[in-house]
């Protein structure tokens, strides 16, 4: 089974990065956006970028730090009116090539990573889908507009008869009897 494509895809080299790093920025497409709200289940992606610096690191591995921005709406749980969000969301990864002594099981059972990694093959790195997954595990599982309130038993009201809409109809059933 084929993995499906991603809706934000950039593929980026990572052999022969200069020493000093380098700099990417990453912008969006009204199409990406679109197909990333879907994923997400958003009400609508107006805006997704990222700004990220890939620098070399120890074992062939790659640091990847930058910021990702968007502006988004989502649904609120209680109502399912949308509410408007930008998130700014902070990344810090290291790139492990899947050769590196670093990516052998026994050792990442042994050691306590204390960073978030991802394990590229053949030095390239998917930098547009590395941000989206960050985006996905940035927003709110359960957005709520503020003064939405969720309607329990004890807060329904009752008719002015006192019975409830299941009490009705049994006393109707039993009336009939």
């Amino acid at each position: 089974m084929d993995a499906p494509n991603p809706e934000f895809s950039r593929i980026v080299n990572l052999a022969n990065l200069p020493e000093k790093g380098r700099e990417e920025h990453l912008t969006s497409s009204a199409a990406e956006r679109t197909a990333l709200a879907k994923r997400f289940d958003l009400h609508d992606l107006g805006a997704f970028e990222a700004t990220v610096t890939l620098t070399p690191s120890t074992e062939n591995t790659v640091i990847l730090t930058g910021t990702v921005t968007a502006h988004l709406s989502q649904r609120c749980v209680i109502s399912l009116d949308p509410i408007e969000t930008t998130l700014s969301i902070p990344l810090s990864l290291r790139l492990i090539p899947n050769t590196s002594p670093m990516n052998q099981e026994e050792t990442l059972q042994h050691i306590e990573m204390t960073e978030d990694f991802e394990v590229i093959v053949h030095h390239k790195a998917d930098l547009g889908e590395l941000v989206a997954q960050q985006l996905g595990l940035a927003l709110d599982p359960y957005p709520r507009k503020e003064g939405a309130v969720h309607l329990s038993s004890d807060t329904i009201p009752t008719p002015k008869t006192g019975l409830g809409a299941l009490a009705s109809i049994i006393k109707l059933r039993k009336n009939k009897d």
